[in-house]
């Protein structure tokens, strides 16, 4: 049986995140991006990324796509620079079909919180407060607070993360 070459031309980069985690070391796959064009190998992405392939469909969903909003400057990249440094095994009630809400909403908080770089804090609210007042003591007059830079409050990050778990969900890897 001769090996055979797919290539898929799209112009959406959510197309690109569903392949990755999906093809397997027997597919040949390449994507084709039209803006601007260029060809990706699906297994050298895969291999280029390692471990993250496990969680790119989650660290995707979590940081906003086409069905979940994507945090204020709080994106994919930092998200997977915090993946090469970080366990982001929480990132796994994600993908496990099993998963309650209850476990879900924990799951996103402690990774918007890992990315939020709280160290010590155990919920959203409290280290949005934290963050918040850190902001407001600046000492120059022509600094302006912007609302948009706190992290998400815990009611709004359950929600996210709930949206983060369907996405996740209905494009399984």
């Amino acid at each position: 049986m001769s090996e055979k070459t797919v290539m898929i031309i799209g112009t959406d980069s959510d197309l690109l995140i569903i392949l990755v985690p999906q093809a397997t070391s027997e597919m040949n796959v390449h994507f084709c991006g039209t803006n601007p064009p260029i060809v990706h190998d699906i297994q050298a992405i895969q291999k280029a990324i390692g471990h993250t392939k496990t969680y790119l469909m989650a660290l995707h969903a979590v940081t906003g796509c086409d069905t979940t909003s994507a945090l204020f400057s709080h994106g994919k990249k930092k998200a997977f620079l915090l993946a090469q440094t970080d366990s982001l095994d929480v990132l796994q009630v994600f993908e496990n079909h099993g998963s309650s809400k209850e476990d879900a909403t924990r799951a996103g908080e402690e990774f918007l919180l890992k990315l939020y770089g709280a160290r010590t804090v155990q919920t959203l609210d409290k280290h949005r407060y934290t963050c918040y007042n850190r902001s407001i003591r600046r000492p120059s007059l022509s600094s302006s607070f912007k609302l948009e830079s706190l992290l998400p409050t815990s009611a709004a990050a359950r929600q996210h993360s709930l949206r983060t778990y369907l996405t996740v969900q209905l494009n399984p890897a």
